[in-house]
């Protein structure tokens, strides 16, 4: 018999669990050769005693080659065998490298390549066996690879890129699989939920970055968001709702904080989620959670009372907030509402500014109004610098609608400043307005005036959003414009090549003496009318 013979038959014992003939074909003096061999799926003895899952065999198989021990512990992974992981892991004497940092060459399937190499910890974690994973982490097996960032410039990225490009992305691809596993974030994180919202966010990002592994991205995007849906589902009750949310009744800025989380990482779909919602609108209303359940005419007419009394609720909450009033604007619902009612007194002001407007002098002084939209923009200019205070300018600045506020202030503050100039160089001036220069700053104040007003209103569409008929037409809105503006683009486009095309073949024409091809056209067209 030659090898081949002893190999087929070394498979055969294999599957019929055969130890006796097993024992007897390892003692032929070239048995070494037999760990090699391969049947007509491409696995190997050892490999092929692990997908039976026949632990006696695989002990036997051991005795003969125990270098075998990283080749059976990867495929004990790859099909999802407890019990021949555990066996491997168990028997120390067999190991012959440091379990977390053991490569093969991964086996062939669907969702892997023959070219990468890959950890135990990597697989099981790809393929999401949280009972092996448990496991492998308990026995040492704690890390997994971390890829440096797309287009890093280090030494060892460079050479890697030049090597093989498409490996490197393949193995990043590899690493952010594993990372995206329920599992593994369940076993590793400390806060599985925040740690998911930024790989989310993360993932989102690589998938305009690598263009080519977009869909794999995008999936597993995907699969980190199901997972924080289904894990804030499983809550029946308050109490496991403020666990897993980390709700905080006491500071007013940090009780939801995960929720400030989730809208930075725009986790929509955990948003959306029924038990979030029944959380956000509890702490939303507060107190006053008693008038969802009146007719929609009773609450309106209750939060227009409230927003008249907006005066009496601000001073009672800077003189005295630790009272009763004071306490009451801490109720999120009646800080908006206070807030609508006095940005709405903020308009009338405005409104009412052109029948106050005064042209007697080049410089006209501040009106009552004029002091009172100055006190109501420093009032706003203090509320925005604490939130920049508690919550960071790149929170200010991303946040939605924010460049419209800043264009805002900057309009009113210069357009103010303009108006103080002009009274103190111009106060005293009765120059006619039409007798007065372009850049004058009067004018210049006004125009910056009429600026802001139109983003004073347009600040209003930020109200919008919360009405649950006005705020999805406004976000459907928006998208419909970015589809607008690429259709302009292309017709721009199109637009300056025609124009462009025109120039190119009327540039070469002198026509300065009046004659030329504008004259014979003329005379063709007198030739033609005669006849």
């Amino acid at each position: 018999m030659d090898i081949n013979d002893f190999a087929r038959l070394l498979f055969r014992a294999i599957r019929c669990s055969d130890t006796e003939l097993i024992v007897e074909i390892l003692k032929y003096k070239e048995s070494k050769k037999l760990m090699n061999f391969k049947d007509d799926l491409g696995r190997t003895p050892i490999e092929y005693a692990v997908v039976l899952r026949d632990i006696h065999v695989i002990k036997f198989l051991f005795q003969q080659w125990p270098m075998l021990y990283s080749r059976a512990l990867l495929k004990a992974v790859d099909v999802g065998s407890l019990e021949v992981v555990k066996y491997l892991l168990e028997n120390e004497q067999n190991k012959v490298t440091s379990v977390a940092h053991i490569t093969f060459e991964i086996i062939k399937s669907e969702q892997a390549y023959s070219q990468m190499k890959m950890t135990p910890i990597l697989l099981a974690a790809q393929r999401n066996y949280y009972d092996i994973l448990s496991l492998l982490l308990s026995n040492g097996c704690n890390t997994i690879p971390k890829t440096h960032r797309v287009g890093c410039g280090c030494k060892e990225c460079k050479t890697k890129t030049e090597e093989d490009s498409l490996r490197l992305s393949r193995f990043r691809l590899d690493v952010n699989k594993a990372r995206c596993s329920p599992a593994m974030l369940i076993l590793t994180e400390k806060d599985p939920i925040q740690a998911a919202f930024k790989l989310s966010y993360e993932f989102n990002e690589l998938s305009m970055v690598e263009i080519e592994f977009r869909e794999e991205y995008l999936n597993m995007v995907k699969i980190v968001d199901k997972f924080t849906f289904d894990l804030i589902s499983h809550a029946r009750s308050s109490h496991e709702m403020e666990a897993l949310l980390k709700l905080n009744h006491t500071n007013r800025y940090s009780r939801l904080e995960l929720f400030k989380k989730a809208l930075k990482y725009k986790q929509v779909k955990f948003l959306s989620q029924a038990n979030c919602q029944q959380v956000i609108n509890r702490v939303w209303y507060g107190e006053l959670s008693y008038l969802i359940c009146q007719s929609g005419l009773i609450r309106t007419a209750c939060w227009f009372v409230l927003g008249l009394l907006w005066p009496i609720w601000s001073i009672a909450y800077l003189v005295a907030p630790k009272t009763e009033a004071g306490k009451m604007l801490n109720i999120p619902i009646l800080q908006f509402v206070c807030s609508l009612a006095s940005y709405i007194t903020f308009l009338l002001f405005i409104s009412l500014t052109p029948f106050f407007h005064t042209r007697e002098t080049a410089g006209p002084p501040f009106n009552c109004l004029d002091w009172l939209i100055n006190l109501w923009i420093i009032g706003q200019l203090w509320h925005d610098a604490k939130n920049i205070y508690y919550h960071g300018l790149k929170q200010y600045i991303v946040r939605q609608g924010s460049l419209l506020y800043i264009f805002f202030y900057v309009s009113f503050i210069f357009s103010y400043v303009m108006k103080a100039y002009a009274f103190y160089h111009y106060g005293s001036d009765t120059t006619p307005v039409k007798e007065w220069s372009g850049n004058h700053p009067t004018l210049l104040a006004e125009a910056l005036f009429a600026t802001s007003t139109l983003l004073a209103f347009l600040k209003l569409l930020s109200f919008y959003v919360i009405h649950r008929t006005f705020g999805p037409v406004q976000i459907s809105f928006s998208f419909s414009l970015g589809a607008l503006w690429k259709c302009l683009s292309l017709m721009l486009l199109v637009v300056h090549a025609f124009g462009f095309g025109l120039a190119q073949l009327y540039a070469n024409i002198d026509d300065s003496d009046g004659s030329g091809c504008y004259r014979d056209l003329v005379f063709l067209d007198s030739n033609r009318l005669s006849q």
